[in-house]
Formats: structure tokens, C-alpha cells, sequence
């Protein structure tokens, strides 16, 4: 609905790691959304981005660690302005163009409140087993080309000590048939100790 709409509405997926939120992002991605990393260190910033291209679908990922304070500004007239003034050499710049930002942060805490105020927020609770395992299935059929039935016997063994979406996928990496499944996950909870209890 947001993407359909005449004006930009932005929306924010708040919530706990391996709730699936970046890979909701990243299916936005696929409709040729620019995807950036909040907190990866580059020379170009989200500024810069924002700038160059006027992208039509800004995805940012871990927007909770957007450290610059350039960057910030930019973002926060961009998305309730649809303009970005740069400044360099003293000669002043402008340009605009709509655009909608999609975003995931594990928390609210460490973002301005006046970001927090430009977007839709969603709670993204963590998933029931049920839900876990349908999700984890249909993703490693449809995306990652895991047979259907080794791809559910994966989410139901991950469900029995993780409710996290990118520890099955790292287990449908290196596996090929159920017994690798277990012989992965044997030693997962043999040398990941105290972790699997938290």
C-alpha cells in the first residue's frame, strides 16, 4: 500500500534479530529499491546516495547505527521534503525528487525521535514454532532452492533450539540430506554451549 501511494510513506520494521526483517527488506530490493547498510563504514554516505541518485525505494538496514550527523539531516529533509541540499566548495546545491524509505532496526532506542516520527513503525515479534517453520520453508524452497521436504525437516530441527531465520539458512548451506542436518546440529548444540539456552 505505501508503495502504490501518490506520497511517500515510510515504513520501519522494529524488532528483535532473526525476526526476518532484513529479508523482508531485501524481497523490496527485487522491485529495484537501492539497498544500503546503516552500519557499514563507506566513503559514500546515505547522503551522498540520496544525492546522486534520488533513488525511488531507499531500503536502509540497520538504521538504528547511522552514526553521521550530515547523513541524518539529509535523510530527515529528503524524506519529509522530497529535497537534499548539499553544500560544497560554498556554492549550495539542491534536489529533489519523492522517495520512499523502507527500514529495520532491532531497537528504537538509539534513533532521533524526529526519524522515528517520519516513519510507519511496525513490532516485529518474534515468530511461534508454527509460523517459523512455514516461513523457513517456503524461503529456503522458493529462494535458496532447497528441496521442499529437506527444507521443513531443517526448519524443524532449527525450531527446537532457534527461532532464527539465518541460522537455517546456514545450516541449508552446508547440508544435503536430513542426516547432515543432524550431524550438523548435533555439533551446533555440543560446542555452541550456554548460547542455546539464552
Amino acid at each position: 500500500m505505501s508503495l502504490r501511494a501518490d506520497e511517500p510513506v515510510h515504513v520501519l520494521l522494529v524488532g528483535p534479530p532473526g525476526t526476518a526483517k532484513s529479508l523482508f527488506l531485501m524481497e523490496i530490493e527485487r522491485l529495484g529499491a537501492r539497498f544500503i547498510t546503516a552500519g557499514t563504514s563507506t566513503k559514500v554516505g546515505i547522503r551522498d546516495i540520496i544525492y546522486d541518485e534520488l533513488p525511488r525505494i531507499l531500503i536502509i538496514d540497520e538504521i538504528d547505527k547511522i552514526a553521521d550527523t550530515n547523513d541524518l539531516s539529509a535523510l530527515l529533509t529528503w524524506m519529509e521534503h522530497g529535497r537534499i541540499i548539499i553544500t560544497k566548495h560554498g556554492l549550495k546545491d539542491e534536489r529533489r525528487g519523492k522517495g520512499w524509505v523502507f527500514a529495520a532496526a532491532n531497537t528504537l532506542r538509539r534513533l532521533a525521535p524526529e526519524l522515528i516520527d517520519r516513519f510507519e513503525v511496525f513490532h516485529v515479534k518474534p515468530y511461534t514454532k508454527e509460523q517459523f517453520i512455514r516461513v523457513v520453508t517456503g524461503y529456503l524452497t522458493k529462494r535458496k532452492g532447497v528441496p521442499e521436504d529437506l527444507a521443513q525437516y531443517i526448519a524443524e530441527k532449527v525450531q527446537e533450539y532457534s527461532i532464527s531465520v539465518r541460522e537455517a539458512i546456514r545450516i541449508s548451506r552446508i547440508t544435503k540430506t536430513k542426516d547432515e542436518v543432524d550431524k550438523v546440529i548435533k555439533i551446533i548444540k555440543r560446542y555452541r554451549g550456554n548460547l542455546l539456552n539464552d
